[in-house]
């Protein structure tokens, strides 16, 4: 999963293949504009955002019956954003430089039962510092979308990778390319 702004991109694979790959127009932005108030999530509104994500995610949740996925693994702002807060109030430590981490799905939910309904001046006392202004305003919707994917595709596990999905392919297509200079040696 990588939450974008405009849009949200979900890949349903292995450690070898991708089975399935959809992006949605349900990015942080659109649903800040759609379902908050200065950025402040209320609990009727949460209700109607996750009534459209389950409108919108439905070619997802019928993927996901048939392929089971058992790991979301988190690209991108978002997930970096919540290892930056869980480090900070020391639940987890992520080692410098490092690809990857573990979340446990119970700091996640903690966190988000906390956080989802503050106002955006509570959200800046309970996150500490180190966050811009932007991932301030954006967190709580992200967390719901994260949650609501964690919910509705019965997840247990959460890898954040230190990477978005733009720099993986990057850094594929350059092992293609040196894989290819190394063969050719050109």
């Amino acid at each position: 999963m990588d939450i974008g702004g405009g849009s949200v991109e979900f890949i349903l694979c292995n450690d070898t293949k991708v089975f399935w790959a959809k992006s949605f127009e349900i990015g942080v932005k659109r649903m800040l504009n759609q379902f908050t108030d200065n950025a402040y999530l209320h609990p009727s509104k949460l209700i109607s955002m996750e009534a459209y994500l389950t409108q919108c995610l439905k070619p997802l949740l019928e993927q996901v019956s048939i392929y089971m996925p058992i790991c979301l693994i988190g690209s991108s702002g978002a997930f970096r954003t919540l290892g930056t807060i869980l480090q900070t109030q020391g639940k987890i430590f992520i080692p410098q430089k490092t690809l990857c981490y573990q979340i446990p799905v119970e700091e996640f939910v903690v966190l988000y039962q906390t956080i989802r309904f503050t106002t955006r001046e509570e959200r800046l006392q309970i996150q500490g510092n180190g966050l811009d202004n932007v991932s301030k305003d954006m967190l709580a919707v992200n967390l719901a979308l994260i949650y609501f994917v964690l919910q509705k595709m019965h997840l247990h596990k959460i890898i954040a990778s230190s990477y978005a999905l733009k720099e993986g392919l990057f850094f594929a297509a350059l092992d293609k390319i040196q894989a290819n200079i190394a063969v050719n040696g050109e």
